[in-house]
This record gives C-alpha cells, sequence and structure tokens, in this order.
C-alpha cells in the first residue's frame, strides 16, 4: 500500500506516508500479521513478518508433483534465489505459501465469518440482495442507508438504516457503481443519466489489474505427461477428500512455484520486482473436465505487478441490475509491452536448464507475442482462447483512490472516509492509490482489519 503522492515507484518501505498518514508498510505490516496463522515453522519463525494464532491459515501446499519440483530447480539453475515473497528479499523463486490448511482453501468466509456466524448477534448477513443506492442526505450530504432489491424476486425492494455510518465494501467494479448511482461521481456521467449530483468525484477513475501476455508454453513429451482419464482421476479424488487430504488434488500443480524477476525498466539499486512469473497448468486433452492438476502443457505466464495503464469504471444506465462499463486499456503504456516482452526472455532460459531437459519440458514458441501483436491483439492464439480470462489474473483496484484532499482524483481520505460524503467509508481494494506488487487478497484483509480499527476509534 503506497503512501506516497508519487503513485508508488519504489518499495512502500522506502515511501513517505505523509499524503496517506497511518498507511506506510510500517504501519500496515502489524495487520498483514494479525490475521495469519503460520502452519510453516520455518515461516512462522520469522516474527518479524509473520505470526501465528489469526484467524487466516496460511501454509504451503501439502503435495508436489515432479514438474513443479523442475520448475522451482530450473529457476535457481538460472540463478533466482529462493526467498520468501513476504520478507525484506522478494526478487526470486518461491514455493508459494497460500490461504489454504491441509490442502484446502480457506477463504474470508471459511476464516473469518463462519467461526463467529451464528454466535454475533450483531451480525446479519442477507444474502440473494442487491445494494441499489445509498441513501444520502441530499441537503447535509449525510448518508444514512442503503437501498436494496431482492435478486430474484425483484419487485420486493427494502431499505436499511444506519445508526452511525455506512460502510461500502463492493469491490473495484460495484463499489464505483454503486456511488455513481447514488450521486456521487463524475459530475458529466452523472448529469447525462439524469441522476441529481450530490458530489462531484473521480469515482471509476484509476483502474488497475496485474495482466500478461499468454502465448509461451512448455510443452512435454509424450512419455512424461501427466493427463488422466476420468477413471484415471478418481484415486487422486479418494485421496482428497479422506480426513487429511493428500495427493494432486491438495495442491494447485506447477502454479504453487512463482518467480519474481526485476526487469531494466526499475531501479536496480532497489529490490523492488516489477514482474511476477506464474506456471499455470493447462490440458489439450478432456474437453475441459480435467482438474487442473491433470495437464500436458505449461502457461509461461509474466504478470505485469506495477502496470502503469491506467483504465476507467463506469456505467450508461441508472439499472442497478446492469453491468458497469470496464475499460481496461491494457498495454495503453508503451512501457508495460517493453516490460512483459523483456521478461519472456526467462521462458528461454528456464528452457535450456538441465532440470527441464531431464523431465521433457520443451519451450513451445508458436504464439509468442511480439510487439506489433501486443499493440493490434492479432496473435493467432488470442484468438482461439478466451483473451478476457487469459489477459487479466483478476485483481482490479483503485477505482476509489484513497489520497489528501489537494489530490483531485482523490475518493476518499486517508480514513477512507468519502470526500464530501458524511458516514460512509469504502472499504475494499478500489481505494489503493497503486496497486501492490502482489496478490491483492492478504492486501484487502490488511485493509479490513486496519479499518475496523478506524472505526471503532472513531466511535470511541
Amino acid at each position: 500500500m503506497s503512501g506516497s503522492c508519487e503513485g508508488g515507484n519504489e518499495p512502500s518501505g522506502s515511501l513517505k506516508a505523509i499524503c496517506n498518514p497511518g498507511w506506510s508498510y510500517k504501519d500496515v505490516l502489524p495487520y498483514f500479521k494479525k490475521s495469519e496463522n503460520n502452519l510453516d515453522p520455518f515461516f512462522a519463525n520469522d516474527t518479524k513478518f509473520h505470526s501465528t494464532g489469526g484467524y487466516l491459515s496460511v501454509s504451503q501446499f501439502p503435495y508436489e508433483d515432479r514438474y513443479t519440483q523442475a520448475i522451482f530447480d530450473a529457476s535457481t539453475e538460472v540463478g533466482f534465489k529462493p526467498v520468501d515473497f513476504n520478507s525484506d528479499h522478494v526478487s526470486g523463486v518461491m514455493r508459494l505459501q497460500a490461504t489454504q490448511e491441509n490442502g484446502k482453501r480457506m477463504s474470508t468466509n471459511l476464516a473469518f465469518l463462519k467461526p463467529i456466524r451464528n454466535k454475533r448477534e450483531n451480525l446479519h448477513i442477507a444474502t440473494g440482495v442487491r445494494v441499489t443506492k445509498l441513501l444520502i442526505h441530499a441537503h447535509n450530504k449525510t448518508a444514512y442507508g442503503v437501498q436494496y432489491v431482492s435478486e430474484n424476486q425483484r419487485n420486493r425492494t427494502g431499505k436499511v438504516f444506519a445508526s452511525r455510518e455506512v460502510i461500502l465494501s463492493a469491490g473495484a467494479f460495484n463499489s464505483p457503481q454503486i456511488l455513481l448511482l447514488s450521486g456521487i461521481g463524475p459530475e458529466v456521467t452523472l448529469k447525462k443519466l439524469e441522476i441529481p449530483v450530490i458530489q462531484n468525484s473521480k469515482v471509476g477513475y484509476n483502474l488497475q489489474d496485474h495482466y500478461t501476455d499468454p502465448g509461451i508454453r512448455f510443452k512435454m513429451t509424450n512419455t512424461q505427461n501427466i493427463t488422466k482419464s476420468q477413471l484415471e482421476i478418481l484415486p487422486g479424488a479418494l485421496k482428497y477428500i479422506r480426513p487429511k487430504r493428500t495427493g494432486p488434488w491438495s495442491c494447485t500443480a506447477t502454479s504453487q512455484i512463482d518467480i519474481n524477476y526485476q526487469s531494466t525498466f526499475v531501479n536496480k539499486s532497489i529490490e523492488y520486482p516489477d514482474i511476477q512469473i506464474n506456471f499455470f497448468p493447462n490440458s489439450t486433452c478432456g474437453g475441459g473436465t480435467n482438474p487442473f492438476v491433470y495437464y500436458d502443457i505449461i502457461n509461461f505466464i509474466p504478470i505485469l505487478l506495477r502496470p502503469k495503464s491506467r483504465g476507467l469504471v463506469t456505467i450508461n444506465t441508472t439499472d442497478p441490475f446492469s453491468h458497469p462499463i470496464i475499460y481496461t486499456n491494457y498495454f495503453n503504456a508503451s512501457q508495460d509491452i517493453d516490460t512483459v516482452l523483456e521478461a519472456s526472455k526467462v521462458a528461454h532460459q528456464l528452457a535450456n536448464t538441465t532440470a527441464f531437459k531431464k523431465v521433457g519440458l520443451v519451450l513451445d514458441t508458436t504464439y509468442e507475442p511480439t510487439r506489433s501483436q501486443i499493440e493490434t491483439g492479432s496473435n493467432p492464439f488470442w484468438k482461439q482462447t478466451p483473451v478476457e480470462f487469459m489477459y487479466s489474473i483478476c485483481h482490479p483496484c483503485g477505482t476509489c483512490k484513497m489520497g489528501p484532499d489537494s489530490d483531485p482524483d482523490a475518493v476518499v481520505d486517508a480514513q477512507l472516509k468519502v470526500y464530501g460524503i458524511a458516514n460512509l467509508r469504502v472499504v475494499d481494494a478500489s481505494i489503493m492509490p497503486t496497486i501492490t506488487s502482489g496478490n491483492l487478497n492478504a492486501g484487502v484483509i490488511m485493509i479490513a482489519e486496519k479499518a475496523a480499527d478506524l472505526i471503532k476509534k472513531s466511535h470511541s
């Protein structure tokens, strides 16, 4: 989380927090640790960056196949050092830790909500309803509740009133949509839709995401591939449903290995990788019915961690059931193309390692993207596959930007309060000024933990 006014081009540990006080690396680290229950002693013993006893279990996967091991070995062979991405040395290769325990994903629902859902009298969870609008007193710009409608019976509507404040946590796409429908957003957009303007604000701007350029992959020799028939999958399923989950279903196959890579476009004097390389398993057989832990190709995925490109989320209708309009603007900035193309060189280095040759991994450059293809979207491979899925790593953020009142693009302040509106906060990935250099899950949980303290402090 950047506390900088400049947009976050240095590691968060070195940033000044004068623009967003309370959000420097030093300030937010305790909130990362607060929720963590690290089950791997090797990592848990590093108490500067890890902790135990939190709601959220974190550990490495209990299973690893030979190709996963080969990727790790090949990475070290070409010079990437084994590191912990959640420490002060983050350039290298890592067997990832995940929010999982005993081979089972620990979602925020399982970790935080389920244990207390039937025990807390002040918690009520309503499903199957959609918030259509925030209730705001126009004369004093004070939020006092929300308006909702049933998803399945749209003639059933209602309102919920807040005794203190309203917390909006609908994500980087739907938080701006709800704000816009409520009269908070760019004046030109609201007037065009005849929505009364309550607060003119840059809601929906500053959209950022982690994305890639799919095309490079590694094939396996016929004697080495591990694609399975439906009958062969059954033993793996039986191993997984046992009390102690084991076997291939208890992991994410080769995608549990990541490389953090520092391109030539960033300051080499600072350890601050701008590319995350993932190895996503896929199958040319089975029609998509096989679990992805059975595969015969490995996609080389160079992910832009700090893209320069910015997108926009907006609306073109007052219908709350219509999807917001999303302009991703991927690769709109020329440097993003240069960075991801440079990272592709790592695939060629890995292909020549002893580790890859030993298990029969062969580089397939048939669809290796070129600059021209990225600029025009003309790569033949992208026409055969769902590009909208493969481009995005699904980490949207930034559309309700946090910043000081001197920042004309800021939507919320350092307390996550919406500028110009009393008793309204936004608490989700949309408040990030600049995208984090890694997956957003832990960062969003940190935001929620910190927001809880901010709210409690506000109300003594």
